[in-house]
This record gives structure tokens, C-alpha cells and sequence, in this order.
């Protein structure tokens, strides 16, 4: 393998420009001297893993990455990283990013392990995009408060709206209707927005470095869904422009993010962002409760009162994103 070469080809192909930057130029000849060297390796080295950290925490400052939890719980054998010997970060950040001329704001997450077999450092384009200037302006003139991206409810709202992505897709398929409306329920309103249609260059990771001395050995599962789908929040409607029926539905919809629901509709988020550590079995009794959730999802998303209040104003039902 054409180390560098593929990190030229697959790594930046997708980046953002910020990613990028970052590596491109001579780090990118730098990383492929890293990988190559733990290919050819025993095992994973502490200069291997000083290299990985190192090369996080420059990512995480470039990027921007306002969010970070993790664990480092590592020893060395005579050099060599031990069997059960884990470093795992999770980060996100709400970024701006361009859309055929058009600025929305997405979540971006990047998740990173390191285990004995290699290191592992992916970055997911979370598929939920907001025109976040528009709708903050229609929130402070329909007399409610603008979207806080770094609260929990924002956190939530975007769970809430990966979950039914899964739904449009298992009900509509990934290839068929693709322009969907949906809702979110707000303090003082709800938000609207539709789906739209990835091309396949959008569909999967944005990133992907593995570096592994046993390469075939080290296991990259994908999250079970990969969305085909994306969803676009597109204005605030407010309690003087909600209709009887909207008002009906954002009822129903507060219901989800009550503690019972919510716990289990955000494993969404969690499964999304899930590094190459191995998917949790579908048979034990936790994901039995998030499918049944979804189960009480799909039956509003497919009611009529689904069918009659998920509408956007007339102007914003166009795939059009420009239009406001």
C-alpha cells in the first residue's frame, strides 16, 4: 500500500478546508511516516502514541473542537503498549459549512482510539444541517429565544432529528422521495425543516486514518446505518404563526425529550459517533427499549397528524436553500 498516496487520495478528499490545512503540506508526508513505521513495528510504541496524542490535540485546537470527553488508561511492557490498554477521545464542535453558496451549521464529531493493534481517527459529517442566521433571526421577532448550540436542548434536538432520518429512511426508502418535512418543538413554537439528498461522496466519514501493525487484524466497524439522507432545519415558527394542528404535534413531539425517551432516543448520537471498538448486541435489553422508542416514533411520523402539521410555509417547500 501507497501510504501516502491514500492518505492524499482518502483522508483529504473530503475534508474541510480547516482539515485540510491541517493535513496537508509536509504533515500529511509526516503522518504517512508514522503509519509506515507502525506497520513495520512489533507493536505500538510509546513514541507511536506520543505521536498520536500530539497529533489530537493540534487537530482538536485547529478544528476548533469545543467539546471533549475521553479516557487514557495505558501501561507499556518492555515498550510496547499491553493488551488491555485504551486511549479514546470523543470531541464535537457546531461549525458553519457551505452548501452550494449557502452557510449552514452542522455538528461536527471525531472520535479516536488507540489499543494495542494501532490507532484509529475518524470525523463524521453529522447529517443534520441548520440555517442557524435565519432561524435566529425569525426566534427573536416570533418572541422566542435564538438557538443556544451550546446547550443540551440543541444536543437533543439534533438526536431527535438523526432518529427520524432512520425512520424517513426504513418508511420511504434511501432512493425515493427525497424532500420530507419534519418538525422539532421549541419553548415557544417549532422548528421546520425537509430532507435532501447526499451524493455518494457525502455519504459515510468525512475522515479516516487507521495505522496498525497488524493491518486486516484491526476491527472498523461502521455504525449499522449509515444515513443516505440528510435533514435541513429551515425556519422558527412562532405562537402567532403555529396552526392548531402544529401545536397538536409539538405536544406530542415534547414527549420525547422527556427523561425515559430521551435516555434512550440519544444512543443515537452515541451509535453515530462510535469509534471501531464493536457494535453493542442488538438482543440485549437496552437497544430493545431504544427500538421500541423509535417503534413510538415511526407511529407519530406515519400518523395523520404528522401528515398535516409537519408542513413548512408555502415559500420554504422547494429544495431550494436559498429561499428564506
Amino acid at each position: 500500500m501507497d501510504i501516502e498516496n491514500h492518505i492524499r487520495g482518502n483522508l483529504i478528499q473530503r475534508a474541510t478546508a480547516e482539515e485540510r490545512l491541517f493535513f496537508g503540506g509536509a504533515r500529511s508526508a509526516t503522518i504517512a511516516s508514522a503509519i509506515q513505521d507502525l506497520a513495520q513495528s512489533d507493536g505500538l510504541r510509546e513514541s507511536h502514541m506520543a505521536f498520536f496524542l500530539e497529533m489530537n490535540k493540534a487537530f482538536r485546537a485547529a478544528a476548533g473542537l469545543t467539546h471533549n470527553r475521553g479516557i487514557v488508561d495505558i501501561k507499556f511492557e518492555q515498550g510496547i503498549l499491553t493488551p488491555d490498554s485504551v486511549a479514546a477521545s470523543e470531541d464535537w464542535a457546531v461549525c458553519p459549512q457551505d452548501h452550494n453558496g449557502k452557510n449552514l451549521w452542522a455538528m461536527n464529531t471525531y472520535s479516536s482510539i488507540v489499543r494495542q493493534e494501532g490507532m484509529f481517527f475518524t470525523a463524521r459529517d453529522f447529517p443534520v444541517k441548520w440555517h442557524m442566521e435565519h432561524i435566529n433571526e425569525r426566534c427573536r421577532q416570533r418572541k422566542s429565544n435564538p438557538i443556544e448550540t451550546e446547550s443540551l436542548t440543541f444536543l437533543r434536538h439534533n438526536a431527535i432529528a438523526l432518529s427520524m432520518l432512520r425512520v424517513f429512511e426504513e418508511e420511504h426508502g434511501k432512493t425515493g422521495n427525497t424532500y420530507l418535512p419534519f418538525a422539532l418543538p421549541e419553548k415557544n413554537g417549532i422548528l421546520v425543516g425537509h430532507t435532501m439528498h447526499l451524493t455518494p461522496a457525502e455519504i459515510g466519514n468525512r475522515l479516516f486514518i487507521v495505522a496498525t501493525n497488524k493491518f486486516g487484524m484491526f476491527p472498523t466497524e461502521r455504525y449499522q446505518w449509515l444515513p443516505h439522507l440528510a435533514m435541513t432545519v429551515r425556519t422558527f415558527l412562532g405562537p402567532d404563526e403555529i396552526t392548531p394542528a402544529q401545536a397538536k404535534l409539538r405536544m406530542e413531539l415534547l414527549r420525547f425529550y422527556q427523561p425515559g425517551k430521551i435516555r434512550l432516543i440519544e444512543q443515537e448520537l452515541a451509535l453515530f459517533n462510535k469509534t471501531p471498538s464493536g457494535m453493542p448486541p442488538a438482543d440485549i435489553p437496552f437497544m430493545q427499549e431504544h427500538q421500541q422508542c423509535l417503534q413510538s416514533l415511526r407511529k407519530l411520523m406515519t400518523s395523520p397528524l404528522w401528515y398535516s402539521a409537519a408542513r413548512l410555509p408555502a415559500h420554504l417547500r422547494s429544495p431550494d436553500l436559498h429561499r428564506t
